[in-house]
């Protein structure tokens, strides 16, 4: 009963932990957007990189929110969020930058 508590805490410190490194990959990419400096004047790769970050903090906010909050409900709500929820918006990231790229070549 001890190690299933163990095991169980463990899962929940590494989802948090996932969490907090989206916080941070988020912030990178905001900051990584000012890198970027189109000649023709459109900002699809700024902006991509802008939804991008927006995109990974709310939803590493959300994950630390429910592991202070809801710890119960934690697992379930970071398998909605981690295989449904999330890689829409990643998806269309990929899309936007491919976009540039044919655009410019």
């Amino acid at each position: 009963m001890v190690w299933d508590e163990i095991i169980a805490q463990e899962k929940r410190t590494k989802i948090a932990k996932t969490g907090a490194q989206a916080v941070g990959l988020g912030v990178g990419a905001i900051i990584l957007q000012f890198f970027f400096h189109s000649e023709a004047g459109d900002n699809v790769v700024r902006e991509a990189f802008s939804k991008l970050g927006i995109t990974l903090i709310i939803y590493g906010i959300a994950v630390l929110a429910v592991f202070l909050f809801r710890p119960k409900m934690l697992r379930t709500f970071y398998a909605v969020t981690t295989y449904i929820i999330v890689p829409v918006p990643v998806i269309m990231f990929v899309i936007d930058i491919v976009q540039a790229v044919m655009k410019k070549s």
